[in-house]
């Protein structure tokens, strides 16, 4: 019976498909790589993380082998080079 009017096979609701689809689908994409940013373990560029060097003096400062003053020169000498 629509067939006489054009409406055959729903052509006259295809363009409210296709708008509805597009969105969904943009919004689909979206949200897995929103999820899969999420779910990747990330590292700040600006984190550096610490040498063993730097690692060792701080130990060494803990334990009490060297002084404050050692320990501030000693840091400062690494971060130089």
């Amino acid at each position: 019976m629509w067939d006489c009017f054009g409406f055959g096979s729903m052509m006259g609701w295809g363009w409210l498909w296709m708008l509805v689809e597009g969105p969904a689908l943009l919004g689909l994409i979206v949200l897995v790589v929103w999820a899969v940013s999420r779910a990747l373990p990330r590292q700040s560029p600006a984190a550096k993380p610490a040498s063993d060097a730097d690692e060792i003096l701080r130990q060494r400062f803990a334990r009490g082998e060297i002084s404050a003053e050692e320990f501030r020169q000693a840091r400062e000498e690494l971060r130089r080079k």
